[in-house]
Parts: structure tokens; sequence; C-alpha cells
């Protein structure tokens, strides 16, 4: 086992039921897949402002839709596991547009709808306290979140993006 579901273990268990410690940790465990984030970013793709990565990653993921899908869960910042935001692309690769990576990072959250992302812009999806966590104690949070399979195996949406007319 990774450390960094290691940990998510650990704060998952420090409560039980709805709205205690650790149910964010038990639905993203339930939900999530683990990825790994390496260094460098694509090609026109710029490092947004650092304590900004809900922000960073859902406007990637909204202005791309057919390129970049939302994730969030955790990631191993500093050997902690740390709420986080970032993108995933059609390969499967992390691309992390808020933390310079120096080495392999590990990450392991649920991949949101852009549909759900663009109506909550720059806010945590899963930590949406504010809202009573919509997208954690909702009636069926499968609704709003994309199967990691499926991401990987669609067809990206033609977007009309980079077509020249004459």
């Amino acid at each position: 086992m990774n450390e960094l579901r290691r940990q998510i273990e650990l704060m998952a268990n420090l409560g039980s039921g709805i709205r205690t410690p650790g149910f964010l940790e038990r639905f993203v465990l339930e939900h999530g897949h683990s990825f790994i984030g390496s260094p460098g970013l694509p090609a026109g793709v710029r490092r947004g402002r650092m304590k900004q990565c809900f922000g960073n990653a859902a406007r990637l993921a909204v202005r791309h839709p057919d390129k970049y899908v939302y994730a969030e869960g955790f990631a191993l910042g500093c050997g902690c596991a740390m709420l986080h935001a970032w993108v995933l692309d059609r390969s499967g690769r992390v691309v992390e547009p808020t933390w310079e990576l120096h080495g392999d990072t590990d990450y392991y959250g649920v991949l949101v709808r852009p549909e759900y992302v663009a109506a909550k812009l720059g806010l945590s999806m899963l930590d949406d306290w504010t809202n009573r966590w919509p997208l954690v104690c909702g009636p069926d949070p499968t609704n709003h979140l994309f199967q990691l399979e499926k991401w990987l195996t669609t067809p990206a949406p033609d977007t009309g993006r980079g077509l020249i007319l004459n």
C-alpha cells in the first residue's frame, strides 16, 4: 500500500457517519483512483497561482474539456496527504497546474464532470461545506463523477477549437 493511501485511510478512520471527521476521505477511497504525477507541463499549459489549486484545475478543465478532466482528492505534499485538485489528460497523465513537481508525486482522487465543475468554478468540489457537501452527501454523487475508464476510452469531443476558417 502506498503512503498516500495509508494516510487517507488513517484520516478516514478518525470518525464514522456523515459530517464527522473522515467522511471526505471515505468518499475518495470508495470512488477514487490512484495516480502518479510527474514533473513538467504539456505545451501551452502555464502554472497557476499557489494555494489556488481548485481554481487552477477547474479553469483548465472547463476551458479544454476535450483535453482535460478535473480531479480532486488528496495528494502527497511535503510528506502529508493534502486536499488538492489537478487535471487528468486523455492518456491518464496527471497535469499539475499548481505545484511545481520535482519528482513523482502520489495522487488519489475522483474525476468530476465538467458541467458540475463549471457551476462551482474555483471552489472545492468535495469540501463544499457552505452548501452542505452536495457532491459527497447528495442523493447520487456518482451522477457528477466521471468514470476513469470512460474518460480514457471515449474520443474527445469536437469543440471546434483549432479549426481554420477561410
